[in-house]
């Protein structure tokens, strides 16, 4: 499929159109319940039962990085979007179909580690909805009270920097953010967008499906001048408007 606007869109631009691919997440910390007053306020036993709030709106999932420690954890999950969304934890379980402004949870054993999180519902993922899931041996992230945003404990900052800088170098398959260069029509730069399926190697071997524009992650750079006549032309061959 190939949809063409209807019409082209003309700007005068005062900067640069920076375009990037759909599938960018929003990076925010977890909201655990607080535990019980007391010297130890704000710190959870390792074994006792956890509660992380979840956020799911159309095409994110908030937070980005959600941080737990290894046991019990009840995700409540509450959908802001417009459309029905579910919450998945990488092969522990999903919540069914939650309408918008409902609420629903999910209860899960996990070990320590980290696990995928996504919206089931076809197309959501590479759209965006995935999330990362932390779980740290013997530490929770303190509590000022409920909803209070945290940060992560020494021992979880010491266990993600390790994993990420051993990653290094990771040599991946596919271009991302280059300069799109435009055709001049009668004084106007003209760009020109596809958004379509691609597949996105992440990190070496392992391939996922992202929704892309110019088949690159992140999408293409629009540099433009002061006064430039822009117009930009979308093509689409997603599988949804």
């Amino acid at each position: 499929m190939n949809n063409q606007s209807s019409g082209p869109v003309l700007w005068s631009v005062a900067g640069f159109f920076v375009v990037i691919a759909f599938g960018v997440g929003i990076v925010s910390m977890a909201a655990f319940d607080s535990g019980p007053a007391g010297p130890a306020a704000g710190i959870a036993a390792a074994s006792a039962p956890q509660t992380v709030n979840v956020e799911l709106g159309d095409l994110y999932i908030k937070p980005g990085m959600i941080h737990a420690s290894a046991g019990s954890v009840t995700f409540k999950v509450t959908n802001k979007g417009a459309t029905e969304h579910n919450f998945s934890v990488e092969g522990l379980g999903a919540t069914p179909m939650i309408p918008p402004g409902s609420s629903k949870s999910l209860t899960v054993q996990l070990e320590t580690g980290t696990y995928k999180v996504i919206c089931q519902v076809p197309g959501h993922a590479g759209a965006g909805m995935t999330a990362q899931l932390m779980v740290a041996e013997g530490e929770a992230p303190a509590s000022d009270g409920p909803g209070a945003e945290k940060t992560m404990s020494a021992k979880q900052m010491a266990l993600h920097d390790a994993k990420v800088t051993g990653s290094f170098p990771a040599e991946t398959e596919g271009i991302g953010g280059t300069a799109l260069e435009p055709r001049i029509v009668d004084g106007v730069k003209v760009f020109d967008l596809t958004a379509s399926v691609i597949k996105w190697e992440v990190s070496p071997g392992e391939v996922k499906e992202a929704w892309a524009y110019n088949e690159m992650v992140p999408g293409p750079q629009i540099n433009v001048d002061l006064g430039d006549r822009v117009r930009i032309v979308l093509h689409n061959e997603l599988p949804e408007p």
